[in-house]
C-alpha cells in the first residue's frame, strides 16, 4: 500500500495528534495507549508531548522519540471538520498548513 506523506502535526492536551497529509487528508490519532510503554514515558508530560514535529515525513519529538508514520496513518481516524478544531488552525500547527497539493 502507498501512504500519503505526513506534512504537519499538532498535539493537543488530550494526547491526540492532529495529522495533515500531502493529499489533503486530516486525521486524528489517540496516542494515549502508547504512553505506558517505557520508550514513550517522557511524553506523559504534556509540555514534552507538545514538542512534536514532522521531520522528512516522520513524526519526532524534541526528547528523541519517534513513531512509525505508517502506523499513524493506519490507526488514525479521519477528522470530519479539522478547520473547526481550535488547536488545528493554521497558526497552531507545526510544518505547513494546509498541506500543499
Amino acid at each position: 500500500m502507498t501512504y500519503p506523506k505526513l506534512v504537519s502535526v499538532r498535539a493537543d492536551t488530550a494526547y491526540h495528534l492532529h495529522l495533515y497529509y500531502d493529499n489533503g487528508e486530516a486525521r486524528l490519532y489517540d496516542f494515549t495507549p502508547n504512553l505506558s510503554h517505557p520508550y514513550y514515558r517522557a511524553l506523559q508530560n504534556p509540555a514534552v508531548f507538545s514538542q512534536v514535529s514532522v521531520i522528512h515525513g516522520d513524526l519526532e519529538w524534541a526528547s528523541g522519540q519517534d513513531f512509525c508514520p505508517f502506523t499513524l496513518y493506519e490507526k488514525s481516524l479521519p477528522e470530519e471538520n479539522p478547520a473547526a478544531v481550535p488547536c488545528c488552525q493554521p497558526t497552531a500547527v507545526f510544518g505547513r498548513f494546509p498541506p500543499s497539493s
